[in-house]
């Protein structure tokens, strides 16, 4: 089975809570195992870095977080100044760790709420795409998402693929290497073992 690391915020309303269920158990269903950074002793970048590391991928679920009816950018900067009006954010993690995804390597899928605001790592920045739709537990059977999930997890294998075929070559490696340096360390053993045996030869006869 596949893993992928899941970045999403606290669920508090409840069709995102409906919607993330349906995820998992389509996912599940896919052979896609998740993983989260759940809190512990350590800090959370040293444990998101621990579930990323035992996952093939990342998935991003960017919902709506905090809601600012009314609001400014740039308050008090003058001509910079712009009103802000009913803007919607997710959690900042969901930024965070879909940064630390790419540094690792990750293929990566973005779902996010069509009204989030397009910023920082949901805005389109060429390194993946954002696929912007409403958190609907019935969109995830439809044949588009089917498309999307199919694609990623041919990223996933592929990733995979090459990792494997990298630890099987440095395995056989490091036996080639072993079995060329056996006969060498029996050689030595066996001059130690006879030059310990003279010594105790001749010592004895002194």
């Amino acid at each position: 089975m596949l893993t992928s690391f899941l970045s999403v915020g606290r669920a508090e309303k409840a069709s995102h809570q409906k919607f993330i269920r349906a995820l998992e158990r389509r996912l599940n269903s896919d052979g896609i195992e998740l993983r989260r950074a759940t809190p512990d002793h350590r800090s959370p970048l040293d444990k998101i870095r621990t579930e990323m590391a035992a996952s093939d991928a990342t998935i991003i679920i960017a919902h709506e977080r905090v809601f600012v009816e009314s609001g400014f950018e740039f308050r008090g900067g003058g001509a910079k100044e712009s009103p802000l009006n009913e803007c919607a954010l997710p959690t900042v993690w969901n930024h965070i760790e879909a940064i630390l995804a790419i540094e690792a390597k990750h293929p990566l899928l973005v779902l996010c709420e069509p009204h989030i605001r397009p910023e920082g790592m949901l805005e389109p920045i060429g390194t993946h795409y954002i696929h912007r739709i409403e958190f609907e537990a019935e969109y995830l059977e439809s044949e588009e998402f089917s498309e999307i999930l199919a694609q990623w997890r041919q990223d996933i294998e592929r990733r995979s693929g090459v990792g494997r075929r990298i630890s099987r070559a440095f395995s056989e490696s490091l036996l080639d290497g072993v079995g060329a340096i056996a006969p060498i360390i029996g050689v030595g053993g066996a001059l130690l073992g006879f030059t310990f045996w003279l010594g105790s030869m001749v010592g004895g006869a002194s």
